[in-house]
């Protein structure tokens, strides 16, 4: 509860959040996001190929189930909460190959107006499928905290400067780790000397090149 506070007081406003969709109180976490000038995503969970090391639980997207079912925990995980942009996908790297069963729900993501962010960087048919279904899409490129001490991400996010100046945007994503925050909020006070600009996601929809 105090690093969602702290993520939600002391990020820029352009920072976008996603919340957890297994998280309880949601829409008084979204309320107090959208007052702080954040957008909001919530995350859609995905069958991992490591799974049962990484489990998305009962919510999951799982190839191994009816289309109905998969459909079923989509519409559930969308209604958890209210005024949100998008949705980000949680692990997914083997869901998110699964091309009969990810076309329709990136289909029901778009028919509600929403767009869809792949979470992780990898192999995926996210890409493919969401231009070829006119879906608003956009992929994170770098991950900041997977090891969440302060110099890693920083290092990171050197990373992602070396990124958006070669491919003229890029999306970063990290937890709410207090190392994370310090380090994240740290290096957007100094973006502005680094002539770079920090935008919400959904500024980039449909502005990354997809393979």
């Amino acid at each position: 509860r105090a690093n969602t506070m702290a993520a939600i007081r002391r990020l820029p406003p352009e920072i976008s959040l996603m919340f957890n969709p297994y998280a309880r109180d949601l829409e008084d976490w979204v309320l107090r996001a959208r007052l702080a000038g954040h957008e909001v995503f919530i995350g859609l969970p995905m069958e991992s190929e490591n799974f049962p090391i990484e489990d998305g639980g009962p919510l999951a997207l799982d190839s191994h189930i009816q289309l109905k079912e998969n459909m079923a925990r989509l519409e559930k995980v969308l209604s958890k909460m209210t005024s949100y942009v998008g949705v980000v996908s949680m692990l997914g790297s083997k869901f998110k190959r699964a091309d009969g069963q990810l076309r329709p729900v990136l289909t029901a993501i778009r028919d509600r107006g929403l767009m869809f962010v792949d979470g992780s960087p990898g192999r995926s048919a996210v890409g493919r499928i969401a231009s070829e279904i006119n879906l608003p899409k956009a992929m994170v490129d770098i991950i900041l905290d997977k090891d969440p001490s302060g110099s890693a991400v920083s290092r990171r996010l050197a990373d992602l400067e070396a990124a958006i100046r070669t491919k003229g945007t890029a999306i970063a994503s990290g937890r709410a780790y207090p190392s994370s925050l310090r380090s994240i909020a740290t290096w957007a006070e100094n973006l502005k000397t680094k002539n770079l600009t920090l935008v919400p996601v959904s500024a980039i929809a449909d502005k990354q090149f997809v393979e």
